[in-house]
């Protein structure tokens, strides 16, 4: 249930995608809990300083995460190289959450939007 998209580049072999490929997102898909914790590492103190919404209130570190959805996964065309998208549930007047992946690692997160 988890959108994924295989941009031109090593992750795709004459327009089929690679098993390398699906290991990559397969991998990811395993990371999102980490990936909504990093997301909610780097933006919790904007949103409770800046964003704070009056319905939602303040929140904290797992409650940030929790209200990231609706994954969405992209393979860029590097390897090793992926963004991923969350909903925002709320927490920033619906811009997307972007969390640049290196390797497997969190590198970034962002604001799209």
């Amino acid at each position: 249930g988890i959108e994924v998209t295989v941009l031109e580049g090593p992750y795709l072999v004459d327009g089929r995608v690679t098993p390398q490929a699906v290991d990559e997102y397969t991998r990811l898909i395993e990371k999102l809990d980490e990936l909504r914790l990093f997301a909610a590492d780097r933006l919790l103190v904007l949103y409770n300083d800046t964003w704070l919404d009056d319905d939602i209130g303040r929140v904290d570190r797992d409650g940030f995460a929790a209200r990231l959805s609706t994954p969405t996964i992209t393979l860029m065309d590097e390897i090793g190289a992926a963004a991923v998208l969350f909903g925002d549930g709320g927490l920033f007047a619906g811009h997307s959450i972007d969390v640049s992946v290196d390797h497997g690692a969190p590198t970034h997160a962002g604001l799209l939007g």
